[in-house]
């Protein structure tokens, strides 16, 4: 009987993820969600380019987590590394994440010979430089490589349509893939919680906050300045910036530039970010660019109305209006913030009511649950086809 059933069982599909550094980013997070709550018939293999950090102690399941120590620059080592994964653990499927991987992965699955992966590529949006202009090499790059991906990931129709107008890859070549958020983990604060003593927050603040990466493309010291508009006009207001990155020490400058040192806090990278949310009223995420944004969907799920730039994706997370705020990002964006701030600072009522339209969209649309399910269907239907 044992044995009939193990005849009849699928089966398992062993995947390589790839990315250049597990670590605490939107696109990793993605991903941590995808392994930890994956159908028992996928095996992963997690392959950090790059020395992972602390992150990679966030995966619950028993994914092997495999760094290739990657030299600064071209390390012509990676595709033979990657190749040689490939063979030690019968890789049916490769997961790109990101451009940093692409080529590296693609030509690891090459070498695999008449045993090549199938090769899916995830386009998870824009670096600060890429919107200075992309080389051309890397734009034909991608072209080429687009021939020969089994499947290109997009997780907002706006990013797919960007992706395709910038690299020449026809639309039907992408496929839509929303990101998704665990709705229980960032769920609304319960009035017996006390999530704001420890960053030295009252009740009667109002607490608007970010969570990003300290990266030029995230716009924070805009979101400073602007911010000092409204500690003028909302004395109870305060600001919550919460990750890790190069620009820490810019920011903590720019604080005690503006003598905002009591109403700013900065609590550098956290692995709690549910509960720094929790602490929150208001979020705001100022980006330059957005792909589609992980930490808008949880703020969203946290029952927080959302003020954010016009930019990428964003606009197929926050309607205006409805659950949130827009803005353009443009000379007049310090100004634009800073109304919109004292606008919701002001209107608790408001607040209340587009933070629960947030959730719901969030119910509706973009669980976890069904992120995962998408995900291994495309995984499904690439190797069994």
């Amino acid at each position: 009987m044992e044995k009939d059933k193990l005849e009849h069982m699928p089966k398992p599909i062993n995947i390589l993820h790839l990315v250049y550094k597990l670590t605490y980013g939107g696109a990793e997070r993605i991903l941590v969600n995808i392994v930890n709550r994956s159908n028992r018939r996928f095996r992963h293999v997690i392959c950090s380019l790059a020395n992972p950090d602390v992150f990679a102690e966030t995966l619950q399941s028993q994914a092997q987590v495999v760094s290739l120590n990657k030299r600064e620059g071209n390390d012509p080592r990676i595709p033979w590394k990657i190749a040689s994964l490939c063979r030690e653990h019968d890789i049916d499927l490769i997961h790109s994440i990101s451009w940093s991987t692409y080529i590296d992965g693609y030509l690891g699955g090459l070498m695999r010979g008449f045993r090549r992966p199938r090769f899916i590529f995830a386009f998870h949006g824009k670096t600060i430089s890429d919107l200075l202009g992309i080389p051309h090499r890397r734009i034909w790059a991608q072209r080429l490589l687009a021939l020969g991906c089994d499947a290109i990931v997009a997780p907002s129709q706006q990013m797919l349509v960007d992706y395709s107008a910038t690299f020449g890859v026809a639309q039907k070549k992408i496929s839509l893939l929303y990101n998704g958020v665990d709705e229980k983990e960032y769920r609304p604060r319960i009035r017996t919680e006390d999530s704001r003593a420890e960053f030295g927050f009252t009740e009667d603040d109002i607490v608007i906050g970010c969570v990003a990466r300290l990266d030029p493309v995230k716009n924070l010291p805009s979101l400073i300045r602007s911010f000092a508009r409204v500690n003028e006009a909302v004395p109870k207001s305060r600001l919550m910036i919460v990750g890790g990155g190069d620009q820490y020490d810019q920011l903590h400058e720019l604080v005690s530039l503006l003598n905002l040192h009591d109403s700013i806090v900065l609590t550098r990278m956290r692995a709690d970010s549910a509960n720094c949310m929790r602490a929150m009223d208001i979020y705001i995420l100022p980006s330059l660019y957005e792909g589609f944004s992980v930490t808008i969907l949880e703020a969203m799920a946290t029952a927080m109305p959302v003020l954010a730039g016009r930019v990428g994706g964003t606009p197929e997370l926050v309607e205006d209006g409805v659950n949130g705020y827009l803005f353009e990002i443009d000379d007049t964006q310090e100004e634009r913030m800073a109304a919109l701030m004292i606008r919701l600072c002001e209107d608790a009522v408001s607040r209340q009511k587009m933070g629960r339209r947030g959730r719901e969209r969030v119910l509706e649309k973009f669980t976890i649950s069904g992120m995962v399910r998408e995900y291994e269907r495309l995984f499904t239907i690439l190797v069994d086809k």
